[in-house]
């Protein structure tokens, strides 16, 4: 337990759990004898951890709380990112009900923040705050971010966030610190380094 501010209330708190398995590396090496090399069996385990966590869906963009009424109960509360949305507790803000709304709010306040000169250098106000206009209108005009369900998508997905164990088996997925919600596209894409194994199957 740690706080990066002096606010007792911005208390970061971190579980730890002892799980068994290292780091899977999918780029260490793609020469593999089939059937029995351990690499072909993480690949289906990875496959199904996948199919799994697509049946967890949700109808916001936020992230997981405990109900500050139901301490029992997990809803989807604000957005917790890697860099807090503002400079002023609460930091974060949210949920949205759609990623367009979330995405919109989020340039919104990034112009806000030039205008009041607390996000950019004065040399670069300009050209930022024309990016974050241009980024708003993006967004703005892609439908399919304004159409749900939005699934868990692991913020640093490159592979070693899966702990394996020599015989192949997945025995956890880590580092879900900054955990972020995605459409179906974002979530579950091809896992490039173990799709090119699956070549040489």
């Amino acid at each position: 337990m740690y706080s990066l501010y002096a606010d007792p209330h911005s208390l970061l708190y971190y579980f730890v759990e002892q799980l068994d398995g290292h780091p899977h590396d999918p780029f260490s090496d793609t020469r593999i004898s089939v059937p029995t090399d351990p690499t072909v069996k993480i690949i289906y385990n990875v496959a199904k951890w996948y199919l799994d966590l697509e049946k967890v869906q949700f109808d916001k963009v936020g992230s997981l709380h405990f109900d500050p009424l139901e301490p029992d109960k997990v809803v989807i509360g604000p957005v917790v990112e890697f860099w807090p949305q503002t400079g002023e507790p609460p930091f974060y803000k949210g949920p949205y009900k759609t990623a367009m709304e979330h995405y919109a709010d989020f340039f919104d306040t990034a112009m806000e923040q030039i205008v009041a000169g607390t996000r950019s250098l004065p040399q670069h106000d300009l050209d930022d705050y024309l990016i974050a206009l241009e980024a708003k209108s993006l967004v703005m005009g892609c439908k399919e971010l304004g159409e749900g369900p939005w699934y868990m998508k692991h913020a640093d997905d490159s592979g070693d966030h899966f702990l394996v164990t020599e015989d192949g088996t997945v025995s956890g997925v880590i580092d879900w610190d900054w955990y972020v919600e995605r459409r179906a596209s974002g979530p579950f894409p091809s896992q490039g380094a173990d799709v090119q194994v699956l070549h040489l199957l």
